[in-house]
């Protein structure tokens, strides 16, 4: 990831903290990425490693639900 980028999401994350995630682990990278049998971009297993999930923007019109209205799925089922 560039310095620019990361200076700059910096910046964000530290005027902005409840817009971040946790920040992950390698371990927890390997285990999503067996689970979904897929590899991760070098770009964004930095990003989460730095930064955790993020969220910026507008949601705007969309309908949101309770998390009790959502079925998970469960590492088996994938």
């Amino acid at each position: 990831m560039k310095q620019t980028i990361i200076n700059k999401l910096s910046v964000f994350s530290n005027e902005n903290p409840t817009l971040l995630g946790s920040i992950a682990t390698n371990k927890q990278i390997e285990n999503a990425q067996k689970i979904l049998r897929a590899t991760m971009n070098e770009d964004y297993k930095e990003f989460i490693l730095n930064f955790g999930g993020s969220y910026a923007g507008m949601a705007k019109n969309t309908l949101l639900q309770s998390h009790n209205a959502c079925k998970y799925s469960s590492s088996q089922e994938l």
